[in-house]
């Protein structure tokens, strides 16, 4: 009858074995949960600045083009029509022509260019520009002259000049 009690080793280390595995697994588990709100926290974040991005640039077009919009409801186009002679500049006609785009660039600092071009076949050529004459701060005269080709054309711009008998439609860009 020499029977022996179990032995509670065996138990015991079968028991510290099964808490080592649940430490272990809930340690992947944590760490799986973790790594997912991660990515989810940072797909979020990432959508987020895109549409940011995407409103600021739109309500940034849209500006834009209210500018010009303003500009063109301003100034006299039966006065502007007359100007296509570079001896015109800073003449009575072209000063009368330009005066309301100077006075909306006094209230409007932010930009840097206030001008109005015209399609001339395949040309565009500018006619006025509030630029006040004379040399700018590089040596190099800011006022574009009238009827001066202009040499940059943006896409943006072309699309508003229109094509022939074509009206344009609303368009803006950030360069100057």
């Amino acid at each position: 009858m020499n029977k022996e009690p179990p032995s509670h080793s065996t138990s015991h280390t079968s028991g510290a074995l099964t808490r080592s595995r649940n430490r272990r697994r809930a340690s992947w588990e944590a760490l799986v949960v973790s790594a997912v709100a991660l990515v989810v926290v940072g797909a979020g974040i990432f959508g987020l600045w895109v549409t940011s991005s995407s409103t600021i640039r739109d309500n940034y077009h849209q500006y834009l083009i209210g500018l010009a919009q303003t500009a063109a409801s301003i100034i006299d186009p039966a006065l502007q029509t007359t100007i296509r002679r570079p001896d015109q500049i800073n003449g009575p006609d072209y000063q009368r022509a330009v005066a309301p785009l100077r006075r909306m660039h006094a209230y409007v600092a932010d930009v840097h260019y206030i001008y109005t071009v015209v399609q001339d076949h395949s040309q565009v050529r500018f006619v006025l520009d509030d630029s006040v004459p004379g040399l700018g701060q590089n040596g190099v005269a800011d006022q574009s002259g009238v009827w001066e080709i202009y040499e940059e054309r943006d896409p943006a711009m072309l699309l508003a000049l229109g094509k022939g008998t074509r009206a344009g439609i609303a368009a803006a860009t950030d360069e100057p």
